[in-house]
């Protein structure tokens, strides 16, 4: 309880915490987004939601993700979920939240068609709706 507590408190104190995080996916996600976003298979086998800071989502994007043709990235409010979960920060900017996302924590879902031959990273560079 007291490194929850702990990281809860590090967590809402520290400048260095991103406005959003995001989660990446192959397939679309549902529409209407309902009230509690749906994890993906790993998210429910490792226990936690595998999200990223803006940083590392083309990095994520091209280890995972290579291969597919076009990717959602689901955009999320930090600010949301700290109160109410447990968030472990990666020192790579890989982000573990032990808990749910909700409608109301998504701030807006952009999807992108990879470019051509070029990787993730190059595809993405451009997008401006990472912060």
């Amino acid at each position: 309880m007291t490194t929850y507590i702990t990281a809860q408190i590090q967590a809402m104190a520290s400048p260095d915490q991103p406005n959003y995080i995001y989660k990446i996916s192959p397939t679309p996600p549902p529409e209407p987004v309902p009230a509690i976003y749906p994890p993906s298979e790993l998210d429910e086998k490792d226990g936690f939601i595998h999200l990223s800071t803006a940083a590392q989502v083309p990095r994520t994007a091209d280890l995972f993700f290579a291969e597919a043709p076009h990717l959602w990235f689901v955009k999320i409010q930090v600010e949301r979920l700290v109160p109410l979960h447990r968030i472990e920060w990666g020192p790579t900017g890989c982000v573990s939240l032990y808990g749910e996302v909700t409608a109301s924590d998504i701030v807006a879902i952009e999807s992108y068609q990879r470019d051509g031959e070029k990787s993730w990273a190059e595809t993405l560079m451009n997008g401006k709706w990472l912060e």
